[in-house]
């Protein structure tokens, strides 16, 4: 039965007019909401569904772009459930379901975003849309790919390929996304010749574009040369794309990624301690929830990377006998006298195991040296810190404390045991 055609342009023009208004304006949350009444009492007054779920669609979207995640969910959710059981709208029903997978991939949400992939992809399959199977095992394969469950990704990677690979022609953008993706599986798997035979054909398609796609393949090619020991060109390959990407306006954060890039391959090439602080903001980017995920798999790719140029340097030990108080780099110190210092050095190396590029902060150190000061910081204090992480360096621990902008950190490649042993 078809549907009663209704006030349709209407609709339209209610849905570009709040989809114009829906970025940077302050009052895109309540032009949306007023338009979502409109649809549905419109809805209402002549049921429409597919225009309905359309609706839902791209207003969903748009609250997505802005960064409300939450109600962008509840309205695919809404659209979902007007598809369920409509024969003629499995089609947008399943579009709907995996843009609110890629939207519930949060923490705590894997399990449930996972299901709702799917649930796509079978809807998908059911269909026999190819195009569309080939997103839905992509966006399935890539969430498999963050929980580190390789095989199972590597599987849905090559399962993509091969659909993609029916009308290559046409399906550039989504090809090139399962190889890039497979690409740095392989790269994480160790597997180069396969990584390099994937990335590099893929960035030879890619030239000459602008988009997060193209930018994450120059990431990726560099990446690459890094692993083949190529220094030099992985260096030039990162600072050409941070030129452009100056151009571009892209986000701090991945500036901040592309700089600890540069900086460990220059490391890799001719190591300098100036570095290590560059390195350090890079893995303490904090990045939010809602991040792209290949940005957060680029992420994970560089700290994967930082942790193999570490493993090549000599480790520092340190070992730390809290009920004892004592500490043991080169020789044993007894800090049972050096109250502020010892309290310094344990809040050193407790933030070092939770967070070990993460700075701590100057004023945080010393609230941590000196409890008594009740988070009050007399204008002596950071004399008095300063000072006292001096004396620590001449007491042996030079080799052992970095000193960044933002504060202070064990050097990356420290490795600290937490002895219960009693001294005899």
């Amino acid at each position: 039965m078809r549907e009663p055609s209704g006030a349709t342009g209407s609709l339209g023009d209610t849905i570009d007019h709040a989809l114009a208004h829906a970025l940077g304006d302050p009052d895109a949350a309540s032009r949306l909401h007023k338009t979502l009444a409109q649809v549905q009492a419109l809805h209402a007054q002549a049921p429409q569904t597919r225009l309905m779920m359309t609706a839902l669609h791209h207003l969903g979207q748009a609250l997505s772009q802005a960064g409300r995640t939450i109600p962008a969910s509840a309205l695919l959710s809404r659209g979902i459930a007007l598809g369920k059981g409509a024969p003629d709208h499995e089609l947008l029903r399943a579009h709907l379901l995996r843009q609110n997978a890629h939207l519930l991939y949060q923490p705590g949400q894997h399990e449930r975003a996972r299901h709702m992939a799917r649930q796509a992809l079978e809807d998908f399959q059911h269909l026999g849309t190819r195009r569309e199977q080939a997103q839905a095992l992509s966006a399935l394969a890539l969430m498999m790919h963050m929980d580190q469950e390789h095989e199972g990704a590597l599987d849905l990677y090559n399962e993509g390929l091969a659909l993609s690979q029916v009308d290559a022609t046409s399906w550039g953008h989504q090809r090139d996304v399962l190889k890039s993706n497979s690409g740095v599986l392989h790269l994480q798997l160790g597997d180069i010749d396969q990584a390099q035979a994937l990335i590099e054909d893929t960035a030879y398609l890619a030239q000459g574009r602008s988009d997060h796609q193209a930018q994450h393949l120059q990431v990726l090619l560099g990446v690459l040369m890094h692993r083949q020991e190529r220094f030099g060109a992985a260096v030039h390959c990162f600072q050409t794309l941070k030129q452009t990407l100056h151009a571009a306006h892209a986000s701090a954060d991945l500036h901040t990624l592309l700089d600890g890039f540069i900086a460990l391959s220059a490391q890799a090439q001719h190591p300098d301690p100036s570095h290590a602080e560059t390195i350090g903001r890079a893995l303490g980017i904090d990045l939010p929830p809602i991040a792209p995920l290949w940005q957060a798999l680029l992420h994970r790719l560089f700290r994967a990377e930082s942790e193999l140029l570490h493993a090549h340097e000599d480790v520092i030990l340190l070992t730390i006998h809290e009920e004892e108080r004592w500490l043991e780099l080169d020789q044993r110190v007894d800090m049972k006298r050096r109250g502020p210092m010892w309290r310094l050095l344990l809040c050193l190396a407790r933030a070092h195991e939770q967070q070990p590029a993460q700075p701590v902060h100057a004023i945080d150190l010393f609230l941590q040296g000196w409890p008594q000061a009740q988070g009050s910081i007399p204008e002596t204090g950071m004399h008095r810190l300063y000072s006292t992480m001096n004396r620590l360096r001449r007491l042996g621990f030079e080799a052992l404390i970095m000193t960044l902008d933002e504060g202070y950190l064990l050097q990356l490649n420290t490795r600290i045991t937490w002895s219960t042993t009693p001294t005899p």
